[in-house]
């Protein structure tokens, strides 16, 4: 341990074998903490399965994690340990493997081709679909921003590096993760893991295809006091709550993000400006000022999600989705550039309403927009030594 309330990639490794029944062993040929995994599973419907994993760092080398009370006050505290992988299926390179290991929680999912398995208290089982049909995020334009018009002409296809066949820089956006009162009271002693359980599996929609944007957490925070307002809060007003207090902060980061634990009563399961990512570092060394008005809007939260009949769960694939949905938004993607929207909710990311039957992809047009606001944004993050 490097520091209160950090945790290195090589302790993370023991900690899988203390707190869960899952065996994840050395590869053949690994010879390191840091080499290749690998874990057999039986998965419904097609059986065993090898999974190669390897660890998934998404923290930062110097990440804080704090409570706050009801009235606002911030103490640092240490996290309880979690271990986050990523991976693939054995034999197939494009399926898509996340997974998240704490004391009293194991969660993630294995995608293969169109079918997706999730791993939660009962074992795996496949995902369900359609939790609320009709649900959307959302979207709030900033001043000054285009809004979800139609793309430029000269923005599609130009100047845009497919990651899936050459190399790319690697972007990678500092994020806080931030719970409200009622996410906490769920599962307090699980506050933190699960925030980052819902990064990585996200994360493995993300680092994908065109994309390639990683996320690192630099702050994780929980609130034990209902200070952003009460249960049954409208969504805009517990957001922009949400807005003021980070704004007050004064923290660096390319965005906030705020896990909500109940149900706002609507359709809307998530808000977000769009576009809302902004750079950490300014590439600028002459522009100074606050950090709220370098990165004015660069605020999401969701809310969590219920099964179909209305009760809630931690549903990774229900997470995964809603959240990818909020953060395509918030890297500029649009809802015209989306594909395959229908009442058979089997269209793209970024559809609306949400796609819940849909593949876990960006169309190729929004893999562009996506990337291009990442390179804009982020991209003289991987020159700053």
């Amino acid at each position: 341990m490097r520091g209160r309330g950090r945790w290195s990639v090589a302790r993370a490794i023991v900690v899988v074998v203390l707190v869960s029944p899952l065996a994840i062993h050395p590869a053949q040929g690994s010879t390191g903490p840091d080499e290749e995994r690998a874990l057999i599973v039986s998965l419904p419907g097609i059986g065993a399965r090898s999974l190669v994993l390897e660890p998934a760092v998404l923290l930062a080398p110097e990440a804080s994690f704090t409570l706050t009370d009801v009235h606002g006050s911030m103490v640092a505290t240490i996290p309880e340990p979690v271990s986050t992988w990523r991976g693939h299926v054995r034999g197939d390179e494009a399926s898509i493997v996340r997974l998240t290991l704490a004391p009293g929680m194991m969660r993630g999912y294995v995608t293969i081709g169109a079918q997706t398995f999730v791993l939660g208290s009962k074992g795996w089982m496949a995902a369900k679909r359609a939790p609320v049909d009709g649900a959307v995020v959302d979207r709030v334009v900033p001043p000054g921003a285009e809004g979800d018009g139609p793309l430029p002409s000269q923005q599609v296809g130009a100047g845009v590096l497919n990651c899936a066949l050459m190399p790319c820089a690697q972007l990678t956006a500092q994020v806080v993760l931030d719970a409200d009162v009622f996410f906490y009271e769920r599962a307090p002693s699980t506050c933190f893991a699960r925030q980052l359980a819902a990064l990585n599996e996200v994360q493995g929609i993300f680092e994908q295809r065109a994309v390639d944007v990683r996320f690192q957490v630099t702050q994780q925070n929980c609130r034990t006091g209902a200070d952003l307002g009460g249960e049954g809060t409208d969504v805009a007003v517990y957001h922009d709550a949400f807005k003021r207090w980070w704004d007050g902060q004064g923290s660096d980061r390319s965005l906030v993000h705020l896990f909500v634990g109940y149900d706002f009563a609507g359709r809307t399961l998530g808000r977000t400006y769009t576009p809302a990512v902004c750079g950490r570092i300014q590439p600028d060394p002459l522009v100074k000022g606050p950090p709220e008005q370098r990165c004015p809007f660069g605020y999401s939260l969701s809310q969590a999600v219920p099964d179909g009949d209305g009760a809630f769960t931690a549903s990774v694939f229900h997470t995964t989705k809603l959240l990818a949905n909020i953060w395509g938004y918030a890297f500029d993607g649009r809802v015209r550039e989306a594909e395959g929207c229908g009442p058979e909710r089997t269209g793209t990311i970024l559809c609306t309403p949400i796609q819940w039957n849909g593949p876990n992809i960006f169309s190729a047009a929004n893999e562009q927009r996506i990337r291009a606001h990442a390179e804009e944004k982020l991209g003289y993050l991987a020159r700053v030594p």
